[in-house]
């Protein structure tokens, strides 16, 4: 049985959340994807970013069509999860917290 990776990712502004994403890693033949959803728009379909390098502590998948991000790079720095979303012009970073929560 495959084992289930996946995730939410939210921004707060405060105690509110200003964007809420569900995230999975997920395989169709050969290949590698990460699959995100934006859950604030119902009518968006998911978004494939293609595994193009891979290490025991990072991964990164890219959309080279997509405006923004392009490239996502997740990984640990100091165990800690950490990311990465860029163009050829902007990027952000983000650190990450681990919740285990049933409902997600």
């Amino acid at each position: 049985m495959a084992k289930d990776l996946s995730g939410v990712g939210l921004t707060l502004k405060g105690t509110d959340t200003t964007f809420f994403e569900k995230m999975k890693i997920i395989q169709k033949n050969d290949t590698l994807y990460l699959e995100v959803n934006d859950v604030n728009d119902v009518n968006e379909k998911p978004t494939f970013f293609t595994f193009t390098k891979q290490t025991d502590t990072s991964f990164v998948s890219e959309k080279t069509k997509n405006k923004f991000p392009k490239k996502i790079k997740y990984y640990l720095e100091n165990e800690q999860l950490k990311a990465k979303v860029s163009n050829t012009d902007f990027s952000i970073e983000f650190i990450f917290e681990r919740y285990n929560t049933k409902f997600l």
